[in-house]
């Protein structure tokens, strides 16, 4: 009953609406279940929906919606005529669908015989209205793609990206993540116009392990541990859509936990590591070398930390050798390197170090700093 009489006053104000407006009234379109965008660099389809509209009319076209998110509307018209739309949270085409920020989400102009693409803020799961309307004295045909991107918290997982629509309200969305393995979690961003994504890792009950990173379009890293659970926290500029994915690698890590309990990396042979994004800041990994004659030493460093902005100055992961010989000083060398990504970095000798024994240090510079880290020495 309820149901009917809801009906019947939203057929009486869309009457009262055309009869003010002086535009013929046209029956409701069948509703449009949008697709799902799955690929957050993923073009229109050539085949839209077309509809006809009348001289001096205009039509309603609803679409069911299936959640919180965004509908990206690839739309146009064709001929010489122009056809305006816009999208309305109601069927009487009163009340505009507002952005994030509170304001009248319009669509803007069409091209005649060319795709415009617009992103359509959605903040609940339900029908909303698209009118088309068209004041010329000719019919027109308006064609309409339709794609639904979810805008909710999820879980994420190593076999399968999650695109997502960020609206403008710069909230985080938070994707669930179970690591399998201890090691590095590599979380890549990609936003389907090229802008930065805002990414950082919580834990289970959403406090912040790491600061934000900017990643525009690229890789950050995160030390992480098996079975515990992490959110990653993703955010874009304004309405937009961008991907995430996820991938789990295993370290092997063999390392001191202090100073006395160093352990031996021979020469030319490789030594991986990871700092747990949880781990305290103190907790450092401990490895040694022993020259037998005085030699030059270069350490080469390389791996993924946290802060993907900081490639080529400070980052969040340091390297460092330290003499045995606490009387011993290295001249003319600086004594440590960073972790960047994807990059390599350097202690090197510029003269030749005393026999003895040296230790390497690796550490995080603050607790909000992770990742993982390689370590060879000649």
């Amino acid at each position: 009953m309820k149901k009917t009489i809801k009906c019947f006053i939203t057929l009486l104000i869309m009457t009262v609406v055309y009869v003010v407006t002086g535009i013929t009234a046209q029956a409701m379109e069948t509703a449009i279940v949008p697709k799902t965008w799955s690929d957050a660099k993923q073009t229109a389809s050539v085949v839209a929906n077309q509809y006809t509209v009348p001289a001096n009319s205009h039509i309603i076209i609803p679409i069911d919606v299936p959640g919180k998110g965004g509908i990206i509307l690839n739309h146009t018209y064709l001929g010489k005529v122009y056809l305006k739309a816009e999208i309305y949270e109601d069927a009487a085409c009163t009340t505009y669908v507002k952005t994030a920020r509170g304001t009248n989400q319009y669509l803007g102009n069409m091209n005649s015989d060319k795709y415009v693409k617009r992103d359509v803020n959605i903040a609940n799961k339900g029908t909303y209205y698209i009118k088309v309307e068209n004041k010329n004295r000719t019919d027109a045909t308006y064609m309409i793609e339709c794609y639904f991107v979810n805008g909710n918290d999820r879980t994420i997982t190593t076999s399968k990206s999650n695109v997502i629509f960020q609206n403008d309200s710069q909230e985080c969305v938070y994707q669930k993540f179970v690591a399998k393995k201890t090691g590095y979690l590599a979380v890549t961003a990609s936003d389907y116009s090229g802008a930065a994504v805002f990414i950082k890792l919580t834990d289970n009950k959403k406090k912040d392990l790491s600061n934000e990173n900017v990643v525009g379009p690229g890789t950050v890293h995160f030390g992480v541990q098996k079975g515990k659970t992490y959110y990653i926290a993703t955010k874009g500029y304004d309405d937009c859509v961008y991907s995430v994915s996820v991938k789990n690698v295993a370290i092997k890590e063999k390392s001191g936990s202090n100073q006395k309990k160093a352990v031996t990396i021979k020469k030319n042979k490789t030594v991986k590591g990871v700092q747990i994004a949880n781990k305290k800041s103190n907790d450092a990994d401990w490895y040694k070398f022993t020259l037998k004659s005085p030699k030059k030493v270069k350490i080469t460093v390389s791996g993924g930390a946290t802060d993907f902005e900081k490639k080529t100055s400070d980052s969040d992961i340091e390297v460092m050798i330290i003499p045995a010989n606490s009387n011993y000083y290295i001249r003319n060398t600086r004594t440590y390197a960073y972790v960047l990504n994807n990059q390599k970095s350097y202690i090197e000798t510029k003269s030749k170090l005393a026999a003895g024994t040296y230790y390497i240090k690796v550490y995080k510079n603050d607790k909000l700093s992770s990742g993982w880290y390689s370590i060879k020495w000649k």
